[in-house]
C-alpha cells in the first residue's frame, strides 16, 4: 500500500491533496475443501489496483475521485488444474463532492 499527502495550498487557505494508490494481491486460498482423495478447489491470486484522489479546496469541502480494479484482471477458481469459475468485476469509476456546513 502506498499513501502520500501533499498540501497544494497553505493551511491558512484550507486546501490540500491526498493521493492514495493501493495494490492488493491476495494469496491463493481454498474455496472448496477436497474430500475422498480429491484436491481442494483454489482461488488463484488476483491483482487489484485502486487509485483514490481527494482534493480539499476549502476546510469544509472536498472532491474525491476513485478508480477501482484498474487492471481489470479475472478471478479464477481451479480444481485439479481445471477451471471451475472465472469472473471479471470490471473497472469502477466514481466522483463525489462533499460540503459541510
Amino acid at each position: 500500500m502506498q499513501k502520500s499527502y501533499s498540501p497544494s495550498m497553505s493551511a491558512a487557505f484550507g486546501g490540500g491533496n491526498v493521493d492514495i494508490r493501493l495494490k492488493s494481491i491476495p494469496n491463493q486460498r481454498v474455496i472448496i475443501a477436497g474430500i475422498d482423495g480429491f484436491d481442494d478447489a483454489m482461488e488463484l491470486p488476483f491483482h487489484s489496483l485502486d487509485l483514490n484522489y481527494t482534493y480539499c479546496p476549502t476546510f469544509d469541502s472536498q472532491v474525491k475521485f476513485k478508480v477501482s480494479n484498474l487492471l481489470d484482471e479475472k478471478k479464477e477458481i481451479r480444481f485439479d488444474d481445471e477451471l471451475l469459475r472465472s469472473s471479471t468485476k470490471g473497472t469502477k469509476l466514481s466522483v463525489s463532492y462533499k460540503i459541510e456546513f
